[in-house]
């Protein structure tokens, strides 16, 4: 993805991964092997609008892996997950309980560090944690309000 063709200040369309772009095609809690992705339903054209709207589509997502041997399989299917998007993305990975993990904004200080000026106005985090009754967390909410920037669940962004 080339940024510098993007316009500055500039647009962050940030997005949970799992469960929110993907999600495992068999069933199991946790995605067992990159054989095990499916792209969730009307994902590919409402990222397709963003990008032609030059949004810098931005994901953010907690893989905790903490041995070798974790890191290599979720490095594997982690790999499968973006590939099957077939979109320019940007991608920041949290595979510690350090800092980095949302709803810490670690990762997206980095991503400030890669893509300089944002508009915080129009930018927004989309992700499932939100706190309802039956989400695991209100991650993803928390992140985006610490952030200050608009947050989405997947059933308002991809209706």
């Amino acid at each position: 993805q080339n940024i510098s063709q993007y316009p500055t200040p500039r647009k962050i369309a940030a997005f949970d991964l799992d469960s929110t772009l993907v999600n495992n095609r068999l069933g199991h809690t946790f995605t067992q092997s990159p054989d095990d992705v499916r792209v969730m339903p009307n994902r590919i054209p409402r990222l397709q609008s963003l990008l032609q709207d030059q949004y810098i589509i931005v994901i953010f997502t907690n893989q905790k892996a903490t041995t070798q041997a974790k890191r290599e399989k979720t490095f594997s299917i982690l790999q499968r997950k973006i590939s099957i998007l077939n979109l320019p993305v940007l991608v920041f990975a949290a595979l510690d309980d350090d800092q980095f993990r949302k709803p810490g904004l670690k990762m997206w200080r980095e991503m400030d560090k890669i893509l300089g000026a944002v508009d915080y106005i129009k930018s927004f985090y989309c992700g499932d944690a939100a706190g309802r009754p039956g989400d695991h967390s209100d991650s993803d909410l928390e992140f985006a309000q610490n952030e200050r920037v608009q947050f989405y669940t997947p059933e308002q962004l991809f209706q």
